[in-house]
C-alpha cells in the first residue's frame, strides 16, 4: 500500500528501520517526503554487519532522512485535519511527531489466515507452514514454498523454493519413490535497496566471532577506487570474512553502488568453497567497482 498510492504525502513516519522500511524511506525521501524513521535499536538495519549498519545510517541521515533511534512507539493519535501525532518514548523522553501518513514495517507475516491450514498442515509458532529440504508439507503430497514456509522472505527463494516445490509435487502426482529434489540454501545473497546499495551473504563479523573466536576479517573502502571517483560515489565499503583456519570464504557485505551485483562474486566464492585467498589472486577489471573485493581480500587479518 506504502508504494500504491496516488498523491504524494508530504510527510510520513516509517516504523522499523529494517530493509523494508529503509527501502520505503529512500524511496520517499528521494522525491521530497519528509520522512521520519523510528528504529528501536541504536542503528538501521542491525541485523546486518556492525560496519556496514552503521555506514547505512550515517548515509540515510546525509540524505535526508529523519532517524528517531531507541525509540519506543506508545500510541498513534487520527486527528479529523488529515494529520497522525506518533507519540514516542526518546531517551527517556515522551514526544509527539505529526505527519500525514504512518508506514507499519515491523516484519512480515505468512498471509495463510484465511485458508484454515491449521486443522492439518503442521505450523510453527508464528503461523508458517513446515515444510523439509523437499518443501514437503507434514501430509506428503502437498508442497509449500515462499513466504509461507517461515524461511528467508526474499523473492529469490521463492522462485527457487517454488521450482522445486512444483518439480516435486509434479513427481508426487505421478507416484514417484524417488528422484526428489532438495533445497540447498547454505549460500543465499540479499541485497537491499537504499542508497547506496547494500549486498550481503553469509555470516556478520558478530556471528562469525560467536562461533570461532577470532576470524580473518579484510575491510576495504571504495572512495578511491577509479569508477567510484568518475561516478562522485561517495564512501562504500567492502568487507569479507573468513574462517580462521581453513581461510575459507564465510561472509561479504558491501556497501556501495553495485553492491548488489558485486555480492554474487563473493557469493561464488562460498558456493564453490574457496579460500580467500583465490579470490585475491584473480585479475579484475579497471575500473569497476569489484576492485574494492580484491582490496578486501588481500587485507585480511585475524580479529
Amino acid at each position: 500500500q506504502a508504494l500504491m498510492q496516488n498523491r504524494q504525502p508530504k510527510s510520513m513516519a516509517i516504523i522499523g528501520g529494517g530493509p523494508v522500511g529503509s527501502e520505503i524511506a529512500t524511496f520517499y525521501n528521494s522525491f521530497g517526503t519528509r520522512v521520519i524513521l523510528f528504529q528501536m535499536e541504536k542503528n538501521i538495519l542491525d541485523k546486518e554487519d556492525v560496519d556496514i549498519a552503521k555506514l547505512a545510517h550515517e548515509a540515510m541521515e546525509k540524505s535526508g532522512v529523519e532517524i528517531v533511534s531507541g525509540a519506543s512507539i506508545d500510541q498513534f493519535i487520527n486527528s479529523c485535519g488529515g494529520v497522525y501525532g506518533v507519540k514516542v518514548t526518546e531517551a527517556g523522553v515522551a514526544q509527539t511527531h505529526a505527519v500525514e501518513q504512518v508506514v507499519m514495517a515491523t516484519g512480515k507475516r505468512s498471509n495463510i489466515s484465511r485458508l484454515g491450514l491449521e486443522d492439518w498442515l503442521e505450523l510453527d509458532s508464528q503461523g508458517n507452514i513446515q515444510t523439509n529440504a523437499e518443501q514437503r508439507t507434514n501430509i506428503k503430497h502437498i508442497f509449500a514454498a515462499g513466504d509461507v514456509d517461515g524461511g528467508m522472505q526474499f523473492t529469490h527463494i521463492a522462485h527457487y523454493e517454488g521450482v522445486i516445490a512444483g518439480k516435486n509435487a509434479a513427481r508426487s502426482a505421478k507416484n514417484k519413490r524417488s528422484g526428489f529434489e532438495k533445497s540447498d540454501q547454505r549460500v543465499v545473497p540479499r541485497a537491499i535497496f537504499v542508497i547506496p546499495e547494500i549486498a550481503s551473504v553469509g555470516q556478520t563479523e558478530q556471528q562469525a566471532k560467536e562461533k570461532f573466536g577470532k576470524v580473518l576479517i579484510g575491510k576495504a573502502y571504495t572512495d578511491g577506487l577509479g569508477r567510484s571517483i568518475t561516478e562522485h560515489a561517495g564512501k562504500g565499503m567492502v568487507k569479507i570474512i573468513a574462517h580462521p583456519k581453513t581461510r575459507k570464504v564465510i561472509g561479504g557485505h558491501i556497501m556501495c553502488e553495485r553492491a548488489g551485483e558485486m555480492i554474487h562474486e563473493i557469493a561464488l566464492a562460498m558456493h564453490l568453497n574457496a579460500s580467500v585467498d583465490k579470490l585475491a589472486s584473480m585479475i579484475h577489471a579497471f575500473p569497476t567497482y569489484n576492485e574494492g573485493i580484491v582490496l578486501a581480500a588481500e587485507a585480511v587479518k585475524m580479529e
